[in-house]
């Protein structure tokens, strides 16, 4: 109780930390936003999976954000979101 009287801050953020926060708060909307749409183009049962597409968006986005080169941004977007594609559909046997 004397920390709330006396109004002492026991952790002070700095400049890096605030500078944080919006990227941070974007990356949250962004995940809830990708489960929903995920569902979403799931439930419509279209020939094609939704995963590699809007992954490759998903992480294409996440890359810009942090600012990423766009080479760097294209090939770690599309190689990884096969390799994870790959990687459940084969060995896991996961139905994406």
């Amino acid at each position: 109780m004397t920390y709330l009287r006396n109004k002492k801050k026991y952790f002070q953020t700095n400049e890096t930390e605030r500078s944080n926060l919006p990227p941070l708060l974007v990356t949250g909307g962004a995940i809830v936003l990708y489960t929903i749409l995920f569902m979403a183009l799931r439930s419509l049962h279209l020939f094609i999976t939704p995963f590699i597409s809007l992954t490759i968006v998903f992480l294409g986005f996440l890359n810009w954000l942090y600012k990423k080169t766009w080479v760097y941004n294209g090939i770690f977007s599309v190689v990884f979101t096969l390799v994870l594609y790959f990687v459940f559909s084969k060995f896991l046997h996961v139905m994406l």
